[in-house]
């Protein structure tokens, strides 16, 4: 309803926010609907300084003030983890990927009603292929993840990625360390995935000690910039 009175308002001769105003006072077209006048009339317009509208109390809002508005209401305690200082964006993106069930595994197609051969696991053939398997329920996952961060082996149950996320947040207070070992854990999402396309695809696959020392390599040569 909303969506249909704010298209039919752009498209409209009043549309322009000055249109709106008149003396100072809201001069608010009749084509609203008495729930959005009364919301807009809630809004006060000040005469006592050069920004007669506020965001907030705030005469200096810009576009961040709005949306950081407008995501208040989701419960999202770990995008800082992912998207932290120095992060890095091709590894960052699969950890939110995977954390927003983004990934193609095998019960998402199935989901999907799209028909697939083989459903388990690339990496242990063990099990059905999902993320939560993947990260870090799989034998072969867990196995890396534990080689590279080896507190994560102190879990009574395997973690899933956004556990493992706080848990690297709380295991240091250095920020620099956190950053570099979280770091360490998007290039783990990043390669593990790598590896299961490899495997699915190619017929290639590597050894995880072999896939260790690749996420060595690559989170080296980024810390190293």
């Amino acid at each position: 309803m909303l969506s249909g009175q704010a298209s039919s308002l752009v498209n409209g001769a009043n549309s322009f926010l000055a249109n709106w105003i008149n003396d100072g006072a809201w001069a608010l077209p009749t084509s609203l609907s008495t729930t959005i006048k009364n919301l807009i009339y809630t809004i006060p317009i000040s005469h006592s300084s050069y920004y007669h509208i506020t965001w907030e109390n705030n005469e200096n809002a810009t576009f961040k003030d709005f949306y950081m508005v407008y995501f208040t209401d989701f419960d999202v305690d770990w995008y800082n983890l992912v998207w932290h200082k120095n992060h890095s964006i091709r590894y960052s993106s699969y950890t939110w990927i995977a954390i927003n069930n983004g990934l193609k595994t095998a019960a998402a197609l199935v989901y999907r009603n799209i028909s697939i051969e083989d459903t388990s696991c690339p990496l242990c053939h063990s099990h059905l292929e999902k993320t939560s398997h993947i990260l870090f329920e799989c034998d072969y996952s867990f196995q890396l993840i534990t080689m590279l961060i080896p507190q994560v082996s102190n879990f009574y149950l395997r973690p899933n990625i956004i556990q493992a996320l706080h848990f690297i947040y709380g295991l240091y207070n250095d920020k620099d360390v956190r950053n570099a070992t979280l770091i360490i854990l998007h290039a783990v999402v990043y390669y593990l995935w790598n590896e299961r396309n490899s495997r699915k695809f190619n017929d290639n696959a590597l050894c995880v000690t072999s896939l260790k020392r690749k996420v060595i390599r690559a989170v080296f040569l980024k810390l190293n910039k």
